[in-house]
């Protein structure tokens, strides 16, 4: 899309079919168009107008209203150009477009015409983008708009917002423009590693609360590092674009701080830097092999991570089995600390054997901890089982329990009762008879309603004496089958190895 900025003359100058002003609103008498002829008389036309100049232009023109040669179409400034011609000026401003199509006009009376910033600030960059985009540079772009360049700058910006936090701007609005300004300042990796936080920070404020930018600035002050205070030189530093220095319109000046480079926005080089740095100082001073001590790597800490039986317990001390400097900075003052451990080599070696030891023990606990489960398992279905068979045992001796308290009460007085069991149950085995009724008033308590504990040995009492068990009218069946229960029981029990 070519473009170029020039004067150009008014009366060879017309007006688009689609100009989104109509001629009552041209009229020099308008009280729109009154005070803009005032300032066009007294300053001149300030923001260039777009005049599309190339032949495809020329179709979407007023031909009636032309009286000159036609050296262009204005698609957006219309009033300007009537402002200009009442205020007696010949030649005015120009952004003049060459070689785009009929929609792209279209889209650039759109953009000066109907939109304006400030709206919403995610809106604002995409019209920003736009603009870019149909070939308008950022210092058009903020003539058009009366704002500063540095204020477009900031606004574009915004379209460099990782999905995680502008989808988060969008939905819940608690974002302020300015925090929103800022986190797009910072490269996208930074800002996807700080985006759980400021998520996280949203969350947690009330409904109406806005986060403003000091909520957050912490985490993202983690990220960076301020080259005035960094240990290597920093005189390559001068001509990297990646740091706040060197991007005054984005993060003003740093002539004050410092050196005036600012902070450098590419951790992993200032990481390289310092690493570099530090193996120089430690190769100069130990003379031996220097390794990196292992951790994570965030910046420029290194928390110490590596266990510490495998390095020397004094510092500056190496023998055989700890032949390699390691070392590691301090993430808040960047001084540089170390030890005497085994090469890099032997390091892996060392911790792959204790992860392997360590994942031996682990499934050998999970075997254990499966077997252990199996076993409860299975006596949970064996004690099920055996649940089942006592408690058809259980409700057959009921029922013989129930018919004999039957036969023992049945409506009779307590020394009725006595004396039935008395008869039945002690005569037949031949005691004296004061032993037979002390006995009988011994036993008769057992034949209660509800006999419940006492079923089992009620049962026991039929077995044993079947001329009572038949005076209390429980078949030889009933007994056939409270003896095949039990020891249907007892069988499990010995087969399953279960012992009361």
């Amino acid at each position: 899309m070519a473009k170029e900025q020039k004067w150009m003359k008014v009366e060879r100058l017309v007006h688009v079919d689609w100009n989104p002003r109509t001629p009552e609103e041209l009229k020099w008498d308008h009280p729109e168009m009154v005070p803009l002829i005032a300032s066009v008389k007294s300053v001149g036309v300030v923001q260039p107008i777009a005049v599309w100049a190339d032949k495809a232009a020329i179709e979407h023109c007023d031909y009636e209203a032309a009286k000159h040669p036609i050296d262009g179409v204005v698609i957006a400034g219309n009033r300007r150009l009537e402002a200009a011609v009442a205020a007696g000026l010949k030649e005015i401003p120009a952004l003049v477009f060459t070689d785009i199509s009929s929609a792209q006009a279209q889209e650039i009376t759109r953009l000066e015409n109907e939109v304006r910033l400030g709206v919403d600030p995610l809106k604002d960059a995409s019209l920003i983008g736009s603009m870019l985009g149909l070939g308008y540079s950022q210092k058009e772009i903020a003539a058009h708009f009366g704002v500063s360049e540095a204020r477009i700058c900031r606004r574009r910006k915004l379209l460099d917002l990782v999905p995680a936090i502008r989808e988060l701007a969008e939905k819940s609005g608690k974002l302020t423009v300015d925090a929103l300004e800022r986190i797009a300042l910072y490269p996208k990796d930074i800002q996807e590693r700080c985006a759980k936080e400021v998520v996280h920070r949203v969350g947690c404020g009330s409904s109406d609360s806005q986060i403003k930018w000091r909520d957050i600035s912490w985490k993202f002050a983690d990220e960076t590092q301020d080259l005035e205070d960094a240990q290597f030189d920093t005189s390559p530093c001068k001509s990297c674009p990646k740091r706040t220095g060197a991007q005054p319109d984005l993060w003003g000046d740093t002539a004050d701080d410092g050196d005036g480079l600012g902070v450098c926005l590419d951790a992993k080089c200032y990481r390289e830097r310092c690493e570099a740095w530090a193996m120089e100082k430690l190769r100069k001073k130990v003379g031996k092999r220097v390794e990196l001590i292992p951790g994570a790597k965030n910046g420029i800490a290194y928390p110490y991570s590596a266990p510490d039986s495998i390095f020397a317990f004094e510092d500056q001390k190496s023998d055989k089995k700890h032949p390699a400097c390691w070392y590691w900075i301090d993430e808040y003052d960047g001084e540089l600390s170390y030890r005497f451990g085994p090469t890099v080599e032997d390091y892996t070696a060392e911790m792959q054997r204790r992860k392997k030891e360590a994942e031996e023990v682990a499934n050998a606990t999970k075997k254990k901890q499966a077997k252990i489960k199996a076993e409860e398992a299975r006596k949970a279905k064996l004690q099920k089982e055996l649940d089942g068979l006592e408690g058809a045992a259980g409700d057959l001796e009921y029922k013989i329990a129930q018919k004999v308290s039957v036969a023992v009460q049945g409506g009779k007085s307590e020394a009725d009762m006595v004396k039935f069991v008395e008869s039945k149950l002690l005569n037949v085995v031949g005691f004296p008879k004061p032993q037979r009724l002390a006995l009988a008033k011994f036993i008769a308590p057992y034949f209660d309603y509800g006999c419940g504990d006492y079923d089992a040995d009620i049962a026991d009492l039929c077995d044993a004496f079947p001329k009572f068990a038949t005076a209390c009218k429980v078949t030889k069946k009933e007994l056939s089958e409270r003896a095949a229960a039990r020891l249907a029981v007892e069988t499990f029990k010995m087969k399953n190895n279960i012992k009361d």
